[in-house]
């Protein structure tokens, strides 16, 4: 289906070595943009595997990795999520000589998310190592500063919708509001501090991976409250899809079917039946056109999905 799509929206593929290249310089380029974009998804699970993996060596006892062969691993882990990401770019750069949308990111999302498990985890394995208490609850301090930071950022922009606020946004907020930043920093540090000086390590490491995970519970929480417009959703798209065979069955080729609203990212059957969607749709089918004409069946909209 895809590649028909793309039979009719390109005529020519890109050469190999191109490919090849814009593949490398397409990894590159999504990581710097996993850094500046969603920057708060990607460095809350950075730092809750890092907690993870600094509270699995303290209860299990794990011995700290030499420092050699934790940057060593390291190095490893960030080439072969490089290279894994670059080599699932290739096929959009080879048939559309372009970068992938969003849609086609799915496999580099979740390899971005193993890499920072991999080098939470080992993070976590050399904080734990570190021999010197002071050392070790100052450095947690920081950790939990920051923590209390990056959960900061996400409650003040859920005040909006559920999307945390990229890097831009962020640094634009703090430019502006200098001293209410100053005196947040000031105040998630004595936070941090006292619960650290107030408890022992692993009760601490404790507490920050439950607050770590508090925005990813609301998250869920809310895709909950959705789930029966998502449900009605699903009904309607079955019984549309009931309609379609039930017209086919009866002999017709030309079909004309209500419309439905589009969710982000996922298009939907359009009222020119030339669209690439709806002739992926003919196809799967196998009638000679299908269009869509409002009123759509779903007219309440996801706030946010």
């Amino acid at each position: 289906m895809n590649m028909q799509r793309l039979q009719w929206s390109y005529s020519e593929s890109a050469p190999l070595v191109q490919t090849l290249v814009n593949s490398f310089k397409g990894g590159l380029t999504f990581y710097l943009a996993t850094l500046y974009r969603p920057t708060l998804y990607f460095g809350s699970a950075l730092l809750i595997f890092l907690v993870l993996g600094w509270m699995v060596s303290e209860r299990l006892a794990i011995s700290a990795l030499p420092l050699i062969k934790t940057t060593l691993l390291a190095a490893i882990l960030i080439l072969a999520a490089y290279l894994v990401t670059s080599a699932a770019m290739a096929p959009g750069f080879y048939a559309e000589n372009s970068y992938p949308s969003d849609r086609a990111l799915i496999v580099p999302r979740f390899v971005s998310l193993l890499l920072a498990l991999g080098l939470g985890l080992l993070s976590g394995n050399a904080c734990a190592g570190i021999k010197k208490p002071w050392v070790s609850k100052l450095l947690f301090t920081l950790i939990g500063a920051t923590g209390l930071l990056v959960i900061g950022f996400w409650f003040n922009d859920m005040k909006l919708n559920f999307h945390p606020p990229a890097f831009p946004e962020m640094r634009a907020w703090v430019i502006s509001n200098l001293w209410i930043s100053f005196l947040a920093v000031a105040g998630f540090l004595l936070l941090a501090g006292a619960i650290v000086l107030k408890t022992n390590i692993r009760m601490s490491l404790s507490i920050w991976l439950v607050l770590m995970g508090v925005p990813a519970l609301i998250i869920g929480a809310r895709f909950l409250t959705e789930y029966p417009l998502m449900q009605k959703r699903a009904e309607l798209w079955d019984g549309r899809d009931k309609q379609i065979r039930q017209m086919l069955e009866a002999g017709e080729t030309r079909l004309v079917v209500p419309a439905m609203n589009s969710l982000t990212g996922i298009l939907e059957l359009s009222d020119y039946e030339g669209f690439w969607v709806n002739k992926c749709a003919a196809l799967y089918y196998g009638a000679e056109s299908i269009s869509a004409v409002e009123p759509v069946l779903d007219p309440v909209q996801l706030t946010n999905p």
